[in-house]
């Protein structure tokens, strides 16, 4: 069952709006209503209890069974998530190819198909959060009414066995572990894993892009095309930073130094594409700013021989906004690489805009999904 149960956290989700799309809500009322279905979706938080797993013909009335005690007795906000595995499939590929050269296939030894409905609850905004672990330690001695032995409808159930194993292990006094001792902290199954990542923005830089329409924070691929970078001052002393991360939006952006001129090129050049329908995003860091085109899942497929053949797609804006080789006399004199330019409206004078020589690939950057969380909760 435990094994059954890890699958839940890796589900594959569609992809969701970069701004939360839960809002923290008091716990001292959770809505409990016997004839009400409680499906889990992404306003659940990011950070979930794996209750446990049902499966059978009486699974989704036990689900809601446990869901409504949980909601009513112990003042949890929990759901149901409905999961078929279907394991009829034949003709899987397999490994290697037979004398004739046709592919090798499988096919499951059981074959069959069955649905598995899981309660977990949510409302989670870290995985250490203090109200997380003190629920699921909750929940690890709970003692359902609706699991007991007497109320399973079917002898052969899972939770009676375990429910009759728990009660000779360990007894039944209070502090002993109850059917749902095998449960676990694990994260919404309807958000992305790429949301999940240790390493997001830190605060200060999510603050600065905060408010720009077209943030390559908001991009909805993977990877974007670097077209164009511009580097403002550099600060490495600790002082300058935490003075810097102290100075006003407003401060910012009176500020004529070259973080700022940087940003105002970036941005220029981003309404500018914008305006003529190309998919453009920029994004401001510490140091600089940058401008990219185009979303992508991946740069490439890999080739036979190890290497990465680009995406045409990509290809085409590299070689649309990088620079050109000039030469004279039929090729015979090279002039060097003639970079690509733009003119665009800056503080209300024009001014023409390098692209960068050699446009690359570059990895998305994501804000941290705890601390979207910890905003939404915020307001």
């Amino acid at each position: 069952m435990l094994l059954l149960a890890c699958g839940w956290a890796v589900l594959p989700a569609p992809r969701w709006a970069i701004a939360a799309p839960w809002d923290f809500v008091s716990i001292k009322h959770v809505d409990a209503d016997p004839n009400k279905d409680y499906p889990i979706t992404e306003s659940a938080g990011p950070w979930m209890i794996m209750v446990t797993t049902f499966h059978g013909d009486k699974a989704e009335v036990q689900a809601r069974q446990l869901v409504y005690e949980l909601r009513k007795q112990n003042k949890l906000r929990a759901y149901t998530r409905a999961q078929t595995y279907n394991y009829n499939e034949k003709h899987i590929p397999g490994r290697g190819v037979f004398p004739d050269g046709a592919p090798k296939t499988m096919e499951y030894l059981n074959a069959e198909k069955y649905e598995e409905v899981a309660v977990l609850v949510g409302d989670f905004r870290a995985v250490d959060d203090p109200d997380a672990q003190k629920d699921l330690a909750m929940i690890k001695h709970a003692d359902p009414a609706c699991l007991k032995p007497e109320a399973t409808p079917t002898s052969n159930s899972p939770l009676a066995d375990l429910r009759r194993w728990g009660q000779q292990t360990f007894g039944t006094g209070k502090k002993s572990n109850g059917p749902l001792a095998n449960a676990f902290i694990t994260t919404n199954p309807l958000l992305p894993r790429e949301y999940f990542v240790g390493k997001g923005v830190d605060k200060f830089v999510a603050e600065i892009n905060k408010g720009v329409e077209h943030s390559l924070l908001d991009c909805p691929g993977r990877f974007s095309v670097k077209i164009a970078s511009f580097t403002g001052r550099v600060y490495i002393n600790q002082q300058e930073i935490r003075q810097l991360e102290e100075t006003t939006a407003r401060d910012r952006q009176t500020d004529e130094s070259p973080l700022v001129e940087a940003a105002a090129r970036a941005h220029a050049i981003t309404e500018a594409l914008r305006a003529q329908h190309v998919e453009a995003y920029e994004f401001h860091d510490r140091s600089s700013s940058i401008v990219t085109v185009g979303h992508f899942a991946s740069v490439g497929s890999p080739r036979a021989d190890g290497k990465i053949e680009i995406n045409r797609q990509i290809y085409e804006i590299i070689k649309k906004y990088g620079a050109d080789q000039g030469s004279l006399a039929g090729g015979q004199i090279s002039l060097g690489v003639q970079p690509k330019t733009i003119d665009v409206s800056i503080g209300g004078r024009m001014k023409t805009i390098v692209f960068d020589i050699s446009p690359v690939p570059v990895e998305v950057p994501r804000r941290s999904i705890s601390g979207i969380y910890q905003a939404s909760a915020m307001r």
